[in-house]
């Protein structure tokens, strides 16, 4: 499964050795009884969290959802059974796989935005006090599979065919959670038979706000060597003749206010 994700990733997106795109979604919620700020969010309001990773054409491929919306310290992903498992190595993914048209060795990674940790097998954009307009090609590759994820976990949820998604839903968390599960079961199976029937409209405000809000500041005491280096070597290869694009200098950016 990993090999053939990483392969779609790579034919569609012209990224190597990803296996897919992670993301997260706060679901509007009623207040629960007696639950104080427990599911209070940042944005405010009351919710529960999706944290997903989605493949290349945005079929969901891991699903973890249920987190109390007003999880800050320690961030979602940290409590996610998925940083458990990817962090345990019980998800089978393969290791190290070669850049295509290279000789460069590099591990498996999945692509996140700036509030998910550096790590091992995940990737992510350059904070901005550290860029370059040669690391910002990374930020515009890395951002475009981020997209991926961002139109089929965040903007799919307006589609009209998801309807009980745009307004708060009255019922308990768990009742909440079983629905956001069958919800991305159907959606799985909509990509694969009918992918005309999920019609999305991309928004600048879904794309640059984080849900794992705090997630960045969380967890490990910062990457390790073999995940700086990892990055490093992945902007080196998409500044390369083999990995650059005619497109993606056009598409830099730096940000030069933040």
């Amino acid at each position: 499964m990993w090999c053939k994700i990483a392969s779609e990733f790579y034919t569609i997106y012209q990224f190597p050795l990803c296996l897919g795109a992670i993301d997260g979604k706060h679901i509007r919620i009623r207040k629960p009884n007696k639950s104080g700020s427990k599911y209070f969010n940042y944005k405010g309001y009351f919710s529960i969290v999706l944290l997903a990773v989605t493949d290349a054409n945005g079929q969901f491929v891991l699903v973890d959802v249920g987190f109390c919306g007003g999880n800050s310290d320690g961030g979602v992903f940290n409590r996610s059974t998925f940083k458990k498992r990817l962090y345990n190595d019980l998800l089978a993914i393969p290791k190290k796989g070669r850049i295509p048209g290279t000789e460069i060795e590099l591990p498996f990674v999945f692509v996140a935005d700036d509030a998910f940790p550096l790590g091992e097998h995940i990737t992510k954009p350059f904070a901005q006090r550290q860029l370059t307009d040669t690391k910002s090609i990374l930020i515009t590759d890395c951002l475009e599979q981020g997209t991926v994820s961002n139109v089929h976990l965040g903007d799919w949820l307006d589609a009209q065919m998801w309807r009980i998604l745009h307004r708060q839903i009255d019922e308990q968390p768990i009742n909440v959670t079983n629905i956001v599960k069958a919800i991305t079961v159907l959606h799985n199976f909509v990509i694969m038979n009918e992918p005309h029937r999920l019609t999305v409209t991309i928004t600048d405000e879904e794309q640059q706000q984080p849900v794992v809000h705090d997630a960045i500041n969380s967890g490990r005491n910062g990457p390790t060597k073999d995940a700086l280096q990892t990055r490093e070597m992945l902007m080196n290869y998409f500044n390369s003749p083999n990995g650059s694009l005619p497109w993606q200098n056009s598409k830099c950016f730096i940000n030069s206010n933040d």
